[in-house]
């Protein structure tokens, strides 16, 4: 019989155990920490927007949080309850890697969006964005066309 603890993912159970007993942890913190009836008039409103769960995910988030006036501590707190399967061990990764295990409430919505694009975009489609965005010219395009292109790729081009 192996005496190693049984592996989830690249967690241990007890690791997964304690994961979970820290996320549960947090999640009760919050609620103590801001009025019960705003978390939940967030969370239902939030969830009533029918936000995305994983594509086009940071564009629809941030047109869902400008909608509902989210306020700046609730976003990385909102998006990381629609997580699941592997984009939700991607973001336990993260939190642990890049934010040292930092509670998802003391993250910002530029840091988590800044993890996101440096993982999903890799650095050749930033470039090869930003040369288009740098090439960019109105052309034939009609003067809202060119501004949304310009809107899209300017995100590659600070």
């Amino acid at each position: 019989m192996n005496s190693s603890a049984p592996v989830v993912g690249s967690y241990t159970v007890s690791q997964f155990a304690t994961l979970v007993a820290q996320m549960m942890s947090e999640i009760q913190n919050t609620v103590s920490a801001v009025r019960s009836e705003d978390v939940d008039r967030h969370l239902q409103m939030f969830l009533r927007l029918n936000p995305p769960r994983f594509e086009d995910w940071l564009m629809r988030f941030e047109k869902t949080f400008d909608g509902m006036q989210c306020p700046s501590d609730r976003k990385v707190l909102l998006a990381v309850f629609l997580l699941e399967d592997e984009a939700e061990r991607w973001w336990m990764g993260q939190q642990e890697e890049k934010f040292q295990g930092k509670r998802n409430s003391l993250i910002t919505w530029e840091e988590l969006s800044e993890v996101f694009r440096s993982w999903f975009i890799p650095p050749s489609a930033r470039q090869q964005m930003q040369e288009i965005f740098l090439r960019l010219v109105q052309g034939s395009k009609t003067v809202m066309q060119y501004k949304v292109e310009f809107t899209v790729l300017g995100i590659y081009a600070p």
